[in-house]
Parts: C-alpha cells; structure tokens; sequence
C-alpha cells in the first residue's frame, strides 16, 4: 500500500486497528493530513509508513488471534469498534467510496427456525449486526446526506459522495457458500484427514447445518476452496452493480433501493414495450 502512495497510485492509504490500552480506534494512514481525533466516536488518526504489522493488526480478532505489536502500543481487529468506516474515508477527504458489503442494504427475510438458539446461533446473530447490518446502515446515511446535500444545494457543511456498492443480494450467499464447500471437503473423516484444523472448527460451529451456521464459520475460513469462490462470488456481484447502473457511469449518490427500483422499473418498462410491439 505504501508503495502505491509513492508511486501516485493512491493519494492516501489507511487501515484500522483498535488500540487495546485505551479501547479507541487508530486510523493508521500514509498520505494526506491527519484529521483531529473525533472523540464522540473515539476515532484517533496515527500517520504511519503502513507496512505488515499494521495490516495484521487490523485484521487480528480479538480472543482468537494474538495482539499485534505496532510502535509501543499492542492492537487487534479494528472491526470490533469501527467495523464500517466509511466516516475516516471521507475525513481523509475521499471524493467516492467503493463500498465492498457482505450483504445487501435490503433482502429477503431469512427463513423461520423453530429450533432452541445456541450460543453459535448468538453469534452468528451478532456477527450479521455488527459486521454487516452495520454497513448497509451507513451506506443509508451516505445517501440521506446526499439527498440533503442536493435539496439544500449548500456543499459547505457536507458533500456530495458518489459511490459503488458492492454486495450480495442474498444475505447468506456467503453462508451458503461456506456450508456448501465445508459439506464437500471439511465434513466428515475425509475432512479431519485433509485439514484436520478446518474440519474441527466447522464441526465446533456445526457448519454443515446451515447458511446461518456457514455464515459464522465464513469469518475464519481460510481454505482455498472458499477462498477462490468467495471472489468470484464478489466479482459477479461487482458485474451485477455495473448492469444495474451502467458500465459508463456506474457512481450513484441515491439510496441503493431507489436504483434498484428504478432499474426494475425500466427493466418492465422495456419489456412492456417488446410486449407491445409483438402484440401490434
């Protein structure tokens, strides 16, 4: 990411970690200014040549991957206070966000379960909150502030951010995907023989029950045959944005929905009109 900087590529470079000694966010950036600490929201902005550890340290979960040591502070999962941060995108002074979701703004209800909800079904639950809900709920606010932006016609308080947003359009593709390729190569003695790490954790979590259950395991999958899928998974959904919104001008400032529903609007309109010329 440094080198990217360097070489214009990128004007800034930032990843997130939370910092253990005082439970705040630590935006680490390389390019542009540091913006003031946002002390509402607990965000401190740390300049930094960003290299290895820092990207490890965002990405270290807490309780199950050991704290990363940056300068003189140890760090884990900047997920765990700051899971969306689109806000430290824009303080760096962001024109656009491409926004990558693990589910979408609005889908449909996920299926009735009758069963007793276990532990692992709680965590899935606060999984989905906080790393997924959490997202489309801040996309919906980008939006808010872009139709006030363009009502009021006044950029000096906000303004206004174009953005892509990528996602599934089913809230548990990921979950199925997961549970599909664990049934297939981690269940069972195969599995035990073939990675016998994976297939105890996905016999813990009891992945092959469900797309809820896959959904959890997701999170720490590291297998190559999720992996490859999971990204030609996002590259379809990326397709999918662009055949929605246009491959020349795919940048939308609207609520997701209202380009949903007008795409879905003009999709039956064309049809109504085929419709019509073959009846006439």
């Amino acid at each position: 990411m440094a080198r990217n900087v360097e070489d214009g590529t990128l004007a800034t470079a930032a990843v997130v970690a939370t910092a253990y000694a005082t439970a705040r966010s630590v935006v680490f950036h390389y390019g542009g200014q540091s913006p003031p600490s946002d002390d509402r929201r607990g965000i401190d902005y740390v300049a930094a040549r960003l290299a290895v550890e820092h990207v490890q340290a965002s990405s270290a979960i807490q309780s199950l991957f050991p704290a990363v040591l940056v300068g003189e502070r140890w760090y884990g999962d900047g997920g765990v206070r700051l899971n969306t941060p689109l806000k430290p995108a824009l303080k760096l002074n962001a024109d656009r966000l491409l926004v990558i979701g693990l589910n979408s703004v609005a889908g449909p209800p996920l299926e009735d379960d009758d069963r007793r909800p276990d532990v692992f079904d709680g965590a899935a639950a606060v999984a989905q909150s906080l790393l997924a809900d959490q997202l489309a709920h801040d996309v919906d606010t980008l939006t808010t502030i872009n139709d006030d932006v363009k009502e009021s016609r006044n950029p000096i308080t906000h303004r206004l951010v174009p953005y892509i947003f990528v996602a599934p359009t089913d809230r548990l593709a990921i979950g199925r995907l997961a549970t599909d390729v664990y049934n297939r190569h981690y269940a069972g003695a195969r599995g035990l023989h073939y990675n016998r790490e994976l297939a105890l954790l996905g016999r813990l979590l009891d992945a092959g029950r469900n797309p809820v259950r896959g959904d959890l395991l997701s999170y720490l999958f590291f297998a190559p045959e999720f992996i490859e899928p999971l990204i030609e998974l996002g590259r379809r959904d990326a397709r999918a944005w662009l055949d929605r919104q246009g491959h020349a001008d795919p940048w939308r400032t609207e609520h997701p929905q209202s380009t949903s529903a007008l795409s879905d609007l003009r999709q039956s309109r064309v049809k109504g009109n085929q419709e019509e010329d073959e009846n006439g």
